[in-house]
């Protein structure tokens, strides 16, 4: 893999992404919209 393939940083979550709390769809796809809704501040410190 070449560098920039490379994840710099990640963040592990407690909560799982389920219909229940929102965060997938029935057909269990990412709510994209919502996941970040919820967790702007951890996709932005992956930022900084």
């Amino acid at each position: 893999m070449k560098s920039y393939e490379r994840p710099k940083r990640i963040a592990l979550l407690a909560e799982e992404f389920t219909t229940a709390n929102g965060l997938l769809t029935p057909s269990l796809k990412v709510k994209r919209s919502a996941v970040l809704a919820r967790y702007a501040e951890v996709v932005a410190s992956l930022y900084r």
